[in-house]
Parts: C-alpha cells; sequence; structure tokens
C-alpha cells in the first residue's frame, strides 16, 4: 500500500501509524486536553461543570428521563467507584452510573453552583 505507513503494534501484527488501541482511546475520554473538555466520569466531589455533550442518542434519552441535558450546568456532590451523585442547577439530585458518565463531554462551570 503506497502512502500508509504501518508500525508494529504488541508483537501481534502490523497497524497504520496512527492506529489507537482501544486503552489509549479511554484514556483519551478521561483525559483533559487543550479545551478542558472531559468525561464527567472524571469528575471530582465539589467539581462544578457543564455538560457539553452526550454522545449517544439512547444515552441522552436516559439523561432526559433523569433530567440531564447539553448544556446544563451540574455539581457533582459525590462519587463511588462505580456511581456520580450530581446536582442539577434545580438543585435535583441525580444518581449517575460511571459506565454512562464516560459517554458525557464536560467542561468546566463558568458560573459555579453553591
Amino acid at each position: 500500500m503506497q502512502g500508509i505507513l504501518f508500525a508494529p503494534i504488541g508483537g501481534c501484527g502490523f497497524a497504520p501509524a496512527n492506529h489507537r488501541s482501544n486503552l489509549e482511546l479511554y484514556d483519551m475520554a478521561l483525559a483533559p486536553n487543550h479545551e478542558s473538555t472531559r468525561s464527567l466520569a472524571a469528575a471530582q466531589s465539589g467539581e462544578s461543570l457543564e455538560i457539553k455533550r452526550i454522545l449517544f442518542s439512547g444515552l441522552r434519552r436516559h439523561c432526559a428521563e433523569l433530567g440531564l441535558a447539553e448544556g446544563q450546568r451540574v455539581k457533582c456532590r459525590a462519587g463511588t467507584a462505580s456511581r456520580l451523585m450530581l446536582e442539577t442547577e434545580t438543585g435535583r439530585t441525580v444518581a449517575l452510573e460511571r459506565d454512562w458518565a464516560r459517554f458525557i463531554q464536560t467542561a468546566p462551570a463558568a458560573d459555579v453552583l453553591s
């Protein structure tokens, strides 16, 4: 193949040089980038965030049932290994599984919720 650079991957073959493993993609989803957008799953207790994007339509519907939507500000009140407790702008407390939170992109909220 002309023009495509291949590199060894894990001793089991070759892939295009721009290939990323699932683990690398997962780490990228949790790590902040230059725009400070990151996964809701990485939220720390006391942190105020704005929901920028909910990645899947099924998850958007689930979040709507919980009262969460894109553009909304939330505050992480508590978190366990499997769940986040979020407070919405209206004062409602919502429990969200971290497995779902991985697919919600957030940024620091402009105005801090009290």
